[in-house]
């Protein structure tokens, strides 16, 4: 056994190098599980892929609060005022009963065995004590109580107990040092914490004297027994839910031999993502830090700790209770994938079998589903595409997903609104919603998808006429007068509109501007374009859309030119119309950009193929902007390149604006 010769002082954890044996590892079976058809019973092993995860027990997350209960319970109750040699105080039972429950409550939570102190009769438990009064009247902290000159009242059994233990000293009580063990800061070898979980630890003795501490872990402070092979390695973070004052800086996987001895390896990077709730976030490692124990510390290369460094998760420095963030793991070996989830929290109130409360829900919530549960449940959504073929699960893992767990997210808190929106859903699907934790599982049934469709709106003017020239008979009489009194057209000086006339381009840009609240621009010192000059009144709107990328003008012989007074074409008005939604989606209803579960059905404009702005015109033809004209035989065409005349265009802005899809329901099929 390695010992360290270095000396610390205290108030900093001494590194426990020391031979850690730890637990047996069962090779993962060749053949996966078959996935099963049905969603409400879907094997977390997928079809194919080697996964042990079924086999990790997580932890749950009631008995998790109550271990966080446990490790801010006790202050160390064992002290002594005295310096003379052959006075080291008895560990009171307090003490020895506290380690042990708050040492078993995070061994619990890794899956490993609990432990029992040895007999009280056991004379370790005297040489530990000894151990932790000659440092703690020394002022200094050392395995062996090593160099002998440095170390008061030093006697064989001291020497034995800290040189097998864990040693420690300032720590306020059990929870304290336990959790420094456990993070074991600043040594690739996390000694402390491997110590800590090692299965084979059946009896332990441990001495407490004035805030200093020897835990023992190892042959001649513990009995070890390997008699019983454990089966899996033992991974921390472990999965389930973890505190976050648990979630250390390494993670760590440890095994009963080693490394080189089972043959086991981290043969590709590990993966980790977030998915808490709503969001989705890969969580960057450090490839290069993965590596086995090294021998110079250990006699056995016995735990191989990862690249996966805390800092990456970006966890807020506080969890508000029933809070819950979870990261999906997946360490690759050359025996198979290890996948689990680890869920952070700092206090959990809410427990609870999961309920879904989908019914019937209006369009704002149309694919957002309320589930109740325990934070951290896990939520499967499954598609069956048209209502047709084999059930597909919902996920936002990327190209990876076959390699994962398959989850669609973890639920953050009680009350979750799983959001369905923006994963390709279509008018006629059907989705099937499952959710499940410790406590139980409900499967929601099917829920199908339903077409939307785009209400047309009109106006209805009941005031006297802003212009001359238009009178209450006149096409688009209404929405001419709402566009004066809204600002957005001005008119002539005249008095007069005009809607017969071709709109010129710069007026459209204006028009456009206007609507988007006439925002302030910073202008360039020249202008883009040759035809705009700086001081034309319309320079600034122009600009305005030509900075947003609503328009581009044309270039020729090395010039861009805009076209002001140009009619603008109907196929570009489309453009500018599709580009201005995009741009500012805020001015126009909520989703007519995406125009989502829209039933798609052929265009009925018949002279729109092979056109330059076909998408855009099939939008604006969508979004019931543009109807088109009609034509004999009970055909319509766009007429792309005609141009718009001044009173049209006002009514596409109409609309453009106040056009919205129709609040649909959902419905539920029990």
């Amino acid at each position: 056994m390695s010992k360290s010769t270095s000396v610390r002082k205290f108030g900093i954890s001494a590194v426990a190098l020391a031979m850690l044996a730890t637990v047996g590892f069962t090779p993962i079976a060749s053949a996966a599980d078959p996935v099963e058809e049905n969603p409400a019973t879907f094997s977390i092993v997928p079809k194919g892929i080697n996964y042990q995860s079924d086999k990790l027990r997580p932890e749950k997350a009631e008995r998790s609060q109550e271990t966080i209960q446990k490790l801010s319970k006790y202050g160390f109750e064992t002290k002594t005022n005295s310096t003379r040699c052959g006075t080291a105080p008895k560990l009171d039972e307090r003490d020895k009963t506290r380690m042990i429950e708050t040492w078993n409550a995070i061994r619990s939570m890794a899956g490993v065995p609990t432990l029992v102190g040895a007999p009280s009769n056991d004379a370790r438990w005297r040489g530990a004590q000894e151990g932790a009064f000659s440092m703690s009247i020394s002022g200094t902290i050392s395995h062996g109580l090593d160099p002998a000159k440095d170390f008061k009242c030093r006697t064989p059994g001291g020497v034995e107990a800290t040189g097998s233990s864990n040693i420690a000293a300032g720590h306020y009580g059990p929870a304290d040092v336990l959790i420094d063990y456990m993070h074991d800061y600043g040594h690739p070898s996390v000694g402390h914490r491997l110590n800590m979980l090692n299965p084979a630890i059946k009896k332990t003795t441990f001495g407490v004297v004035n805030k200093v501490s020897t835990l023992g872990t190892l042959p001649g402070a513990a009995d070890l027994d390997y008699s019983v092979p454990f089966k899996n390695p033992v991974f921390w973070p472990a999965p389930g839910y973890i505190p976050k004052n648990l979630m250390t800086s390494g993670w760590s996987i440890s095994t009963k031999s080693g490394w080189d001895a089972t043959g086991l390896k981290m043969n590709q990077p590990t993966s980790l993502k977030e998915l808490s709730g709503n969001s989705f976030r890969t969580v960057a490692v450090n490839q290069k830090e993965a590596k086995p124990i090294d021998s110079q510390y250990m006699s056995s290369a016995s735990s191989q700790v990862s690249h996966v460094r805390t800092e990456a998760l970006r966890l807020p420095e506080k969890l508000n209770t029933d809070i819950v963030k979870t990261f999906l793991a997946k360490f690759p070996t050359n025996k198979g994938t290890f996948v689990y989830p680890v869920k952070v929290f700092e206090n959990l109130k809410t427990f609870e079998a999961p309920k879904w409360h989908v019914g019937y829900k209006r369009a704002a919530d149309n694919l957002k589903f309320h589930l109740r549960a325990t934070p951290g449940t896990q939520v499967r959504a499954f598609v069956k595409r048209g209502a047709k073929g084999d059930w597909e699960l919902l996920t936002k893992l990327g190209k990876e997903a076959d390699q994962w767990l398959k989850v669609t997210t973890y639920s953050d808190r009680p009350d979750f609104n799983l959001d369905l929106n923006g994963y390709g859903l279509k008018a006629g699907d059907l989705v099937k919603l499952v959710a499940e934790n410790d406590l139980g599982m409900h499967d929601r049934g099917i829920v199908l998808v339903q077409p939307r469709e785009v209400v047309l709106v009109t106006s209805n003017w009941k005031g006297k006429s802003n212009f001359k020239d238009l009178a209450p008979k006149d096409l688009f009489y209404s929405e001419i007068n709402e566009a004066k009194v809204n600002g957005i057209t001005t008119g002539y000086p005249d008095k007069t509109f005009r809607p017969l006339a071709n709109v010129e381009r710069l007026a459209v840009m204006a028009f456009l501007y206007r609507m988007a609240g006439s925002p302030e621009v910073k202008l360039p010192n020249t202008s883009p374009f040759a035809d705009v000059p700086r001081n034309s009144p319309w320079f600034k709107a122009i600009y305005w859309g030509y900075s947003n990328k609503i328009t581009t003008g044309w270039v020729r012989n090395g010039k861009r030119y805009f076209e002001p007074r140009s009619p603008i074409a109907r196929n570009a008005m489309a453009a500018f119309m599709f580009r201005f939604a995009k741009q500012f989606p805020n001015r126009v209803q909520p989703e007519m950009v995406t125009l989502p579960f829209l039933k798609t059905t052929p265009s009925r404009l018949k002279d729109i193929s092979g056109d330059y702005f076909i998408n855009q015109i099939r939008w604006l033809e969508r979004a019931k902007i543009t109807t088109g004209f009609a034509d004999k035989g009970n055909t319509r065409t766009y007429r792309p390149l005609e141009p718009v005349h001044r009173d049209a265009m006002i009514a596409f802005l109409y609309r453009l604006q106040r056009n919205h899809l129709k609040d649909n329901k959902v419905v539920t099929i029990k």
